[in-house]
């Protein structure tokens, strides 16, 4: 046989052979499992779009390729601003609103108001999958009050979820509303029960943008107690008798009516002041001293116990004001956050400094009979800008 016959046949088998082994891989790579990854938006699994696999064969001279599409793409709506997306660790994951504007990716995704497009590509060793889906978002505010029947000197926490920092919020009311806790998605605020008002139904009205929600809270009685009592004239006239002392009060206590930090500390119920005191004096309690005809309301609660007794932060807070005043002793104010504030009077000492930031149950001071003050006492009060509120209830706030 010729030689160039052989040759011939020789680049025939070859021919044969090679286009044999790449119909080989070419099915290999088709019959190849297709891999299963976690993508999943607020709970609802995302399937691929389009699954490329590249296979370098002969050294990396050739390169085949497969690729699977599977038609439509998954059109999903959420009406919440936080938004649950899972994928696979391995993901490169591109999101853009409607005018073309990136927003990063994370689990916890906040997004406002309009159409996203999602594109997700995991690479798995030869192949590469796409995924590709719209979400519409059009969050609802929702409104929650921790009590729609407080009593007489309660608390009403307002949460709101799925608000923008910059949407617009006003409570409507006969009480006063504390400051506005925002966050990207969600606003928190306060709303003290003045001790005074009369039991009654009250109208509430939170606007928050152009949703507007009406209640009504059924504001309860609070049996409030009577108490007759004699201070001797050595004390008295030396504090509330004494104009320096009332006009250093006024000066160092009334500036915490309105002030407030933006942050919010506390969590969790409140924690007792003082462990095992007996309560002498309870809130809102009718005072008559020395026979007055009208009595003066008492705007916290006085835990009686021995000189020298431990005194506790009853939350996490900052220290707004830690000094000695002629009227009120040793005292001690916390700002918890918006304005919602713990007071702490005729103590012995005082172991914080303002400015502090204290944790829920640090010692703070002990307890004394310094200022107006006829015993060994801690005077525990509450306050929402310029309201006493009932420390009670601070013990199971949540």
């Amino acid at each position: 046989m010729k030689l160039w016959v052989k040759l011939v046949l020789l680049v025939l088998a070859l021919g044969l052979g090679l286009s044999g082994y790449i119909y080989y891989e070419q099915k290999q790579l088709e019959n190849s499992e297709i891999q299963s990854f976690e993508v999943s938006f607020n709970g609802t699994p995302i399937e691929f779009l389009d699954l490329q696999m590249h296979k370098p064969i002969l050294g990396s001279l050739m390169t085949l390729n497969y690729t699977v599409h599977q038609d439509g793409f998954s059109d999903l709506d959420s009406d919440q601003m936080l938004n649950s997306f899972k994928v696979d660790p391995r993901a490169i994951v591109d999101i853009t609103n409607e005018t073309g504007v990136d927003i990063p990716y994370q689990e916890e995704l906040i997004l406002e108001s309009g159409r996203y497009t999602i594109n997700v590509s995991i690479i798995d060793g030869i192949a590469q999958y796409d995924y590709l889906f719209h979400v519409d978002v059009d969050p609802k505010p929702i409104v929650t009050l921790s009590d729609i029947k407080p009593s007489q000197g309660g608390l009403v926490l307002i949460d709101i979820e799925n608000v923008s920092k910059n949407t617009e919020i006003e409570v409507i009311s006969n009480f006063k509303p504390s400051a506005i806790h925002r966050t990207e998605h969600s606003a928190q605020l306060y709303l003290p029960m003045a001790y005074q008002s009369e039991a009654k139904n009250y109208d509430l009205q939170i606007v928050i943008g152009e949703d507007v929600f009406d209640y009504a809270l059924d504001v309860q009685t609070y049996a409030f107690k009577e108490s007759h009592f004699t201070v001797p004239v050595s004390v008295s006239s030396g504090t509330v008798g004494n104009q320096d002392a009332v006009k250093q009060y006024r000066d160092a206590i009334y500036p915490t009516y309105v002030s407030y930090v933006e942050e919010v500390y506390w969590e969790g119920p409140f924690v007792l002041p003082v462990e095992g005191a007996r309560i002498s004096s309870t809130f809102g309690e009718k005072r008559f001293v020395n026979n007055a005809t009208n009595p003066s309301r008492h705007s916290g609660i006085d835990y009686a116990i021995a000189c020298g007794t431990e005194v506790y932060a009853s939350n996490a807070g900052v220290v707004e004001f830690a000094d000695f005043l002629i009227m009120i002793g040793n005292t001690i104010v916390i700002d918890h956050g918006l304005g919602l504030k713990t007071y702490y009077e005729h103590m012995d000492d005082i172991v914080i400094k303002a400015g502090e930031l204290v944790e829920k149950g640090q010692l703070i001071g002990h307890v004394g009979t310094t200022g107006y003050s006829t015993g060994c006492h801690l005077h525990f009060q509450a306050m929402v800008k310029n309201q006493s509120i009932n420390p009670d209830v601070l013990y199971t706030l949540e």
